[in-house]
Formats: structure tokens, C-alpha cells, sequence
């Protein structure tokens, strides 16, 4: 069986930092996480680094530590998110505003057969799992991600 491997959304790292599992109170959920991008399954695109920079500087030094999590934007991404941004332009919209990476993140989970994880919800067709859905990629929530793990604490 191949391990799955995911793409993680800027808000499932900021929500899991500042309202679920808070590193100062879930030590054991951030090295499982760790774990996880050591063992090259867990990946964020350039973009929710950058997002990351402007919301949550404590996230975004986490984030930067560890090696091999940020994926440097390549033609084949970028292209694959300009193919969305057609097909979806709330994407492109949203380039300009506050939820930059969402189409990097899926592009990311279309290039490198990646698992999307969210904190989103399917509450409005700009939603990341709805546009998902609509292209095919798997898109789970951070619990789910856990359950998938089999992480215990």
C-alpha cells in the first residue's frame, strides 16, 4: 500500500495553531506532524508559506523549519493553476485578495497526486472541497487526516 501524502491549506496549519491544537498545549500533534513532512507526505506550496508570513509569524517560522514541506512554485503547477483559475475564476479573483493560495494548493494536489487538507468547509461554491470535488481531488479536514494516521493522543 502506498502512504497517502497531502497538500495542507494555510488554514488548516493556522487552525490547528491558534484554536485546536496550540503547540504550547499538543506538543505530540506537532511532532507527529513533523514526522509526517520528514517522511515526505506532507507538502504546502510556496504560496501558503507566503500566506502564512503575512497572518501567523510563529506558524510561518514553524513552517519554514521544516525542511522539504515547501514545495517552490514549477511550470507544471503554475500551469495547472492557471488552468483552474479559467475553469474557476473565483481563483484568480482571489490572487488579488486574502485567499491567494487556495488554487496553488489544489494545483499542488493535481501535480503530485496529493490529498487536499482544509479547514474550509462546503459552504459556497469558492470553497476549496467544492472545488475539489468539481476536479476530482480528494479533500479532507485536519480530523480526517488524523483518523487516516491513526494518530493517538
Amino acid at each position: 500500500m502506498i502512504a497517502q501524502g497531502y497538500s495542507i491549506d494555510t488554514n488548516a496549519i493556522l487552525t490547528a495553531w491558534d484554536l485546536t491544537y496550540r503547540p504550547a498545549n499538543f506538543e505530540s500533534f506537532w511532532k507527529k506532524m513533523e514526522a509526517l513532512i520528514a517522511s515526505n507526505r506532507a507538502f504546502v506550496t510556496e504560496e501558503v508559506v507566503r500566506e502564512l508570513s503575512v497572518k501567523d509569524d510563529d506558524a510561518c517560522a514553524w513552517a519554514k523549519r521544516q525542511l522539504g514541506f515547501s514545495v517552490p512554485l514549477e511550470t507544471e503547477q503554475i500551469t495547472i493553476t492557471r488552468e483552474l483559475a479559467k475553469k474557476h475564476p473565483i481563483l484568480a479573483k482571489e490572487r488579488l485578495g486574502r485567499m491567494r493560495a487556495d488554487g496553488f494548493v489544489i494545483a499542488l494536489a493535481k501535480w503530485k497526486n496529493l490529498t487536499v487538507v482544509t479547514a474550509e468547509n462546503h459552504r459556497g461554491p469558492e470553497k476549496i472541497p467544492n472545488l475539489c470535488d468539481s476536479e476530482g481531488v480528494t479533500c479532507i479536514s485536519l480530523a480526517d487526516l488524523i483518523s487516516n494516521e491513526n494518530w493517538k493522543f
